[in-house]
């Protein structure tokens, strides 16, 4: 009985160790498109488009440099969705429609530097 009750603490140890790391992997795939996302804007180059994970990202990155509103049109996330238009059309009235605050300021903050 005694070797029944390690080993089910060992499972549900080794299971505990697994979702930290799950949820370590998805922060650091986040931090990691978030970086890519920086520089391709920064330096304007499409590489670091390709190395972004996320679809919404990848396709906000490329109808961002492209100033493509193809690209705009692939993403799910409706305030994502639209930050892309605003900048690929040069078109302020989509951050408007915009309901996320952050990314609100973010889509006016980059209409103001273009």
């Amino acid at each position: 009985m005694k070797t029944f009750k390690v080993i089910i603490l060992l499972i549900v140890s080794f299971s505990n160790n697994l979702m930290c790391d799950s949820t370590n992997f998805k922060s650091s795939i986040e931090n990691n498109d978030s970086k890519y996302y920086t520089q391709a804007i920064t330096k304007k180059n499409l590489k670091y488009c390709t190395r972004i994970k996320n679809r919404d990202k990848k396709s906000n990155c490329f109808g961002v440099i492209k100033r493509n509103s193809g690209y705009c049109d692939m993403i799910r996330n409706k305030d994502l969705k639209n930050k892309c238009l605003s900048i690929a059309l040069s078109d302020k009235t989509y951050c408007n429609k915009i309901k996320d605050h952050n990314i609100k300021l973010a889509c006016k903050d980059s209409n103001n530097s273009n």
